[in-house]
């Protein structure tokens, strides 16, 4: 049997009829890719992990939410709305008695790992190169790495301020964030979007569980990610099915705003806190002029990706919600603040910086289901992007975060 005959396609209406040994050698062989992407990038990423948290100072992210983590022995210990990722390093600290310094590279290194799985299995359901072993377990890693194109603050000495970046290694919380937001929207385009998966009930029960999980590891994803689903359902309720629509808003609704109100009242409880949220456009950023002037950098990639869409007439419902979840996220992320001692902090940010990295997936699945001769733009356009990323993915184990944070 040839190895391309799995994948070769089948004519309109007939159904595909495959033997078990051929299902099962496909199945091995998908496996087989996702588990060699998730092992590479878990040994890679360990790298800048571990730079981040001997070259810096006990005053950074990483090292407060360890000590956070160290601090906790009772529930009446958790002050913080989010404490998954505590959790998680304090599971690995006694599963393996290893030290919560080494927890901590190893937890931030499996969500990469765990990233890269996802997206390994999302390149190979949809791949016109399906045979190609290397680009399945590499190509991960590679737009995982990819960063924004930081030219205009290279000599600043600071690589991230005034840009929404794909990429932060600093902020634990938001690495493992983006890994729960990732699987939420694989499962999400796959059921709800696309309506193609199998074992559907499963997954949309799996729904709730992991939005409740992704608002414990940090909030920034589910404001964004609830409005715009939400959306999708008004518009399935008004020009489509009436109860599909209600029924997938109270599966996405009620964990979601139970979990954000929950961390509301636990954010906002005390006096010194501040008096909740404030508009306060582009605030955090340094002025509208100067984060805007720098979108360009953040965003050459999907631009490109997305232009390739419009000009071939293939754009995707994926994409569309990937870019709508882009316009109101930003649109959180510049003019959204905290009242109070935290307004500087920036903790809205994090949701631009989650939107950027969906839509960094979501680019390129969509470029891994075109042929390269339409798809050769989109993956030259990722090129600046990685070259920045190595830079940055470098920098900790070289120098002091102060120099380019």
């Amino acid at each position: 049997m040839n190895k391309n005959s799995f994948y070769k396609a089948v004519a309109p209406g007939q159904k595909k009829a495959f033997s078990p040994w051929t299902k099962f050698k496909a199945t091995v062989v998908c496996n087989s890719h996702i588990f060699l992407s998730a092992a590479i990038a878990t040994i890679l990423f360990s790298v800048p992990f571990y730079g981040y948290l001997v070259n810096n100072t006990r005053t950074t992210d990483m090292w407060v939410h360890l000590e956070y983590a160290q601090q906790i022995g009772a529930l009446s210990d958790i002050k913080s709305p989010h404490f998954l990722y505590q959790l998680l390093l304090k599971l690995l600290h006694f599963i393996f008695g290893i030290s919560y310094e080494n927890a901590t590279v190893l937890a931030l290194a499996l969500c990469y790992g765990g990233m890269a799985a996802i997206l390994c299995y999302s390149f190979h359901k949809t791949s016109v190169n399906k045979s190609k072993f290397w680009i399945l377990v590499l190509i991960p890693s590679t737009v995982l790495i990819a960063s924004h194109i930081f030219i205009q603050s290279a000599f600043q000495h600071n690589f991230y301020y005034g840009y929404v970046a794909p990429i932060v290694y600093h902020n634990p919380t938001q690495n493992l964030s983006k890994l729960i937001s990732l699987l939420i929207m694989t499962i999400y385009y796959s059921v709800i979007i696309s309506n193609s998966a199998t074992r559907k009930g499963l997954l949309k029960l799996a729904l709730p569980i992991l939005i409740i999980l992704s608002a414990l590891a940090k909030p920034s994803f589910l404001i964004v990610f609830l409005p715009c689903a939400a959306a999708v359902e008004l518009y399935r309720f008004i020009f489509s099915s009436r109860r599909q629509a209600v029924y997938n808003f109270i599966l996405i609704a009620m964990p979601a705003v139970t979990a954000l109100i929950f961390q509301y009242l636990m954010t906002f409880s005390s006096p010194q806190a501040g008096n909740g949220l404030a508009f306060a456009p582009f605030l955090v950023y340094g002025g509208a002029s100067d984060v805007i002037s720098k979108l360009p950098g953040a965003l050459l990639f999907p631009l490109v990706t997305l232009c390739i869409a419009v000009a071939t007439r293939r754009l995707t419902p994926r994409l569309i919600f990937s870019w709508f979840m882009l316009v109101v996220g930003l649109g959180i992320s510049f003019c959204v603040v905290e009242s109070g001692p935290r307004m500087m902090q920036g903790n809205f940010a994090w949701t631009g910086q989650t939107v950027i990295f969906l839509l960094y997936a979501e680019s390129a699945f969509f470029l891994f289901s075109q042929p390269f001769n339409r798809a050769w733009a989109g993956w030259t356009a990722l090129i600046p992007h990685v070259a920045c990323g190595v830079v940055w993915f470098i920098a900790p184990t070289l120098f002091s975060a102060d120099l380019f944070l």
